[in-house]
């Protein structure tokens, strides 16, 4: 039964890495990836907040929102299409809090 959970545990993860990856969204809602993968909302910001894969390989894109929610994209999507100075900027105000 627990091989199971955990099988439906990596299933979901990986659908909702799909969905983060999709090459029609520079970024994605909890609410849009909750209805590409059709996963509660709850469930999809457990796993990103939870799993390691996921907590490697997706952020919340820095300063950006819409209609009041996180925006989330790849590590690689962001590395590769946010221009360098948004990036440093980010960095700036990331260090700037501490």
């Amino acid at each position: 039964m627990k091989e199971k959970k955990d099988n439906q545990y990596l299933t979901r993860a990986r659908q909702i890495l799909a969905a983060v990856e999709d090459k029609n969204y520079k970024a994605r809602t909890v609410q849009g990836i909750s209805k590409q993968v059709h996963i509660s909302t709850e469930a999809v910001e457990k796993l990103l907040s939870a799993d390691a894969m996921l907590k490697e390989k997706v952020m919340v894109v820095p300063g950006v929102k819409k209609g009041n929610q996180a925006l989330y994209t790849t590590v690689d999507k962001y590395k590769t299409q946010a221009p360098l100075s948004v990036r440093i900027m980010n960095i700036v105000r990331k260090v700037g809090s501490k």
